[in-house]
């Protein structure tokens, strides 16, 4: 069996060699996450421009809004929505992750009137691939690799 590292585990091995994603999955988990990615980015192990914090729960993406406004943000949600401007409320977000079931050429070109990317869950054969990219999706992520075009 393989042990699953923690947060410190993890950004210490990656040392900063390529972009995360850090999902905050529990309920008032945000401002750990949020003090130990400080004390990461303060001792030059990890470059906040190089960091994700995304999350179903919106709520701790406004706290993490709160306490590190320098960080991009990204709600996550998993079905289609009837207005972006109610999911996005009170945050300011980098990108929206969306599930590949949920996602429309309509809503990527609401999404990108707004100015913010459009990243997809989870694409994983040749063929949602193709789509994604002609409906203009701006990176995807897969079971077979990860693939985000930062801009």
């Amino acid at each position: 069996t393989e042990k699953i590292p923690t947060l410190l585990e993890a950004l210490q091995e990656i040392q900063g060699s390529i972009p995360l994603n850090i999902e905050i999955k529990g309920k008032n988990s945000s401002s750990a996450a949020c003090s130990l990615l400080k004390k990461e980015t303060a001792a030059g192990r990890v470059r906040i421009e190089d960091v994700i914090i995304s999350s179903f729960n919106h709520r701790e993406l406004i706290k993490v809004q709160e306490i590190m406004p320098e960080v991009r943000i990204s709600p996550i949600i998993s079905c289609t929505p009837q207005e972006i401007s109610c999911i996005i409320g009170n945050l300011r977000p980098w990108s929206i992750n969306i599930d590949i079931s949920a996602v429309t050429e309509e809503i990527v070109e609401e999404i990108h009137s707004l100015g913010i990317l459009v990243l997809v869950f989870t694409v994983n054969t040749p063929q949602q691939y193709r789509y994604m990219e002609s409906i203009g999706v701006d990176g995807i992520f897969t079971d077979n690799k990860y693939a985000l075009k930062l801009p």
